[in-house]
Formats: C-alpha cells, sequence, structure tokens
C-alpha cells in the first residue's frame, strides 16, 4: 500500500525527467504548456479592467431588486461583501470553463505525449478516442460547486486533484483501448497510487512556473506509472 502510494506520488517528478530528457517531447509538451499561458493572458486582460464594471453591475441589480438604500453604512458593507463574493465566484466559475476549454484544445498534444512515453517503455497499441474526460469534467463541474461548502470543501479539493491524477493517466489508457469497466477496475485496483498522484500533483500546483508545465508532465507521469503496472502484471 504504502509502495503504490509512493510510486504515485513520484509520478509527477518521474514524468518531469521523462519531458525534459527528450527534446522531442519537450517540444510536445510545449504546445499545451503555451495554449495553458495564451488562454491565462486573454483571461486575465479581458476580466480585470472590466472587474469594476461587474461590481457596479451586480451592485446595481442587488439595489433594484431589493429596493434598498446605501445610505447605511451597514448597508453598505453587507452589499460590498455580498457582491465581492458573487464576483468571486463568477471569476472562478470562469478559470474553471477556462480551464476545461484549455485542456480541450491541449487534448490532442496530450495524447500524442502519453503515446510516446508508452513507445519509449515499449508499450505500443493503436489509439483510440473516449468519452470518460467528458464525464470526469461534469464530476469535476460537482467537486466545484460543493467547494463552496465548508468541511464539505476539504473532500471536494481532495476529489478534483484525484481526478487530475486520472485524467492524466487516462490518455494513456485511450493509447491501450481499455474500456470503460476496465478503465474504472484499473482506477479502483491502483486507487494508491492515485492517492499518491494527486498529492504530488496539489503540491506541485503551490510552485509558481512549474505549475504551468504541471499538466504536460503529469500526463507524462501517467504513462510511464501505467507502463510500470503493466510490467509488474506481466
Amino acid at each position: 500500500m504504502v509502495t503504490d502510494f509512493m510510486n504515485g506520488f513520484l509520478a509527477v517528478p518521474r514524468g518531469m525527467a521523462i519531458v525534459f530528457k527528450s527534446k522531442k517531447l519537450m517540444s510536445i509538451a510545449a504546445a499545451p504548456v503555451l495554449i495553458g499561458i495564451l488562454a491565462l493572458l486573454g483571461f486575465a486582460g479581458y476580466v480585470i479592467p472590466h472587474y469594476i464594471v461587474i461590481h457596479h453591475y451586480f451592485e446595481d441589480f442587488l439595489i433594484q431588486l431589493f429596493g434598498i438604500g446605501t445610505q447605511n453604512i451597514l448597508i453598505q458593507i453587507g452589499l460590498h461583501s455580498i457582491v465581492f463574493l458573487l464576483v468571486v465566484i463568477l471569476a472562478l466559475t470562469s478559470v474553471y470553463i477556462l480551464f476545461l476549454l484549455t485542456k480541450v484544445l491541449a487534448a490532442p498534444f496530450y495524447a500524442v505525449l502519453s503515446s510516446e512515453v508508452l513507445k519509449m517503455r515499449g508499450v505500443t497499441k493503436p489509439s483510440s478516442l473516449s468519452l470518460t474526460r467528458w464525464m470526469l469534467s461534469i464530476i469535476g463541474a460537482l467537486l466545484f460547486v460543493f467547494s463552496f461548502i465548508p468541511v464539505v470543501n476539504i473532500l471536494a479539493a481532495f476529489g478534483f486533484f484525484l481526478i487530475m491524477a486520472y485524467d492524466s493517466t487516462d490518455y494513456s489508457l485511450d493509447v491501450l483501448n481499455l474500456g470503460l469497466q476496465e478503465r474504472v477496475r484499473y482506477f479502483f485496483s491502483n486507487f494508491m497510487q492515485f492517492c499518491g498522484f494527486a498529492l504530488a500533483i496539489s503540491l506541485v500546483m503551490l510552485i509558481p512556473v512549474l505549475n504551468l508545465v504541471l499538466l504536460s508532465v503529469s500526463v507524462a507521469g501517467g504513462a510511464d506509472l501505467v507502463s510500470r503496472n503493466l510490467r509488474r502484471v506481466i
């Protein structure tokens, strides 16, 4: 159990080592990173300048909706607090949607990256397209909603990183042509690995610059992890 957990935890640094040792893999991994940076810059360039406009829109909307005045200092504080919370929720929702769109655009590069790593590890099978990632997106959206509920948000955060860990591995499972039942079986039979993988992802997310290449190296690490599991079975 501890060995499986550590194998999962080491998937991210192993993926980083695999990518940075190969110029070909670095060029493939750079594309999703560039897509993410451009999307982030575009989002920041559009939302931040419009923050005041959005703030005033919500404020006017609430004043008209409840028919309240703003002369009282307590009403002003309460109103600004509610508006700030609404803007934060809107911003987080926009970031999550942006994250999903970025992953869709980067998906072909992740598929190629995982396929190349599996080839390097001696695993070569024809690739296929899977819909499991859309299911993960729906689950991720539900976890995003639960993240606003006290106490539950801790479990929701772990669940989100667990999904990221599985999603990073799912590209390799695509290459191996595993069906939905086989993928579910693979997940639960290697659950401790995914827990370690999720913990590593959550820690790297806190490191500036490295978090920009996190998804790419996680896909490479997930492919390496799958190849190790296959060798263990064989």
